[in-house]
């Protein structure tokens, strides 16, 4: 993503147009404003015998283990989030490097200049608007557009994506849960990403922050576009 979103924007850099990216999730922002650390190899014998390990004893023994260590990647991960504490540990063992060490390994800067705006409300004021829009998705088709999916043979596929909503309303579909008990899944899902991206914003020191909770669209759109202008992004070529 962060090299096809760079490529794009030097493009449209070059014909006077300065573009905005909106998102989203964290990991494709980073790779485009400060780049991720080269993948590192795996071993599928090294990952096998982490994951026969927390059969045995359990997932919380992995994070232990992760905890001694990496303490400070140990530290990011819940005991639970057996994925990447699997992964942690497979780092540790190919490369003999901490997982916390290359993932703040210096990486070349960003060549575009950056504006980076942060629009905000409060928590209670975002989950209402959650709640409003997951009602939305129901009530617009989001079912039907899952049983066709499911109805062109994307069963498996769907339980791989993790876009809220698709694999609660495939459960839905099969009689394996309600419609209310999808409902509150796929709220509560939506709820988890927003406050991880309430907190990993506040990290974000330099951006500019706009609370949106009192104002209208079009207000919020000239302050962004102000933001933009004070900073002379507007000259063809200046930054993105």
């Amino acid at each position: 993503f962060g090299a096809d979103a760079t490529e794009c924007i030097q493009w449209l850099l070059g014909r006077g147009v300065v573009p905005m990216v909106v998102g989203g999730a964290r990991l494709y922002l980073r790779s485009l404003t400060h780049g991720i650390f080269p993948g590192v190899p795996k071993s599928r014998e090294v990952r096998e015998r982490l994951l026969a390990l927390a059969d045995s004893k359990g997932p919380e023994s992995l994070h232990a283990k992760l905890s001694e260590v990496d303490p400070e990647t140990a530290a990011r991960l819940a005991p639970g989030d057996l994925k990447r504490i699997v992964r942690a540990l497979e780092v540790h063992e190919v490369t003999g490097s901490l997982m916390s060490e290359l993932q703040t390994q210096s990486l070349p800067d960003s060549p575009f200049e950056l504006v980076g705006v942060i629009l905000t409300a409060s928590r209670e004021w975002i989950y209402e608007r959650i709640n409003k829009r997951t009602r939305e998705m129901f009530e617009t088709g989001f079912i039907d557009e899952v049983k066709r999916l499911l109805g062109l043979g994307c069963g498996g596929d769907i339980e791989r994506i993790k876009a809220n909503g698709y694999r609660e309303t495939a459960a839905l579909l099969r009689g394996e849960i309600s419609e209310s008990e999808a409902f509150d899944r796929m709220d509560r899902a939506t709820r988890h990403n927003a406050k991880y991206q309430l907190m990993w914003t506040r990290q974000e020191k330099d951006w500019h922050s706009i609370d949106v909770e009192s104002l209208p669209p079009e207000e919020t759109s000239r302050r962004i576009v102000s933001l933009f202008d004070a900073a002379g992004r507007h000259e063809p070529g200046a930054g993105a």
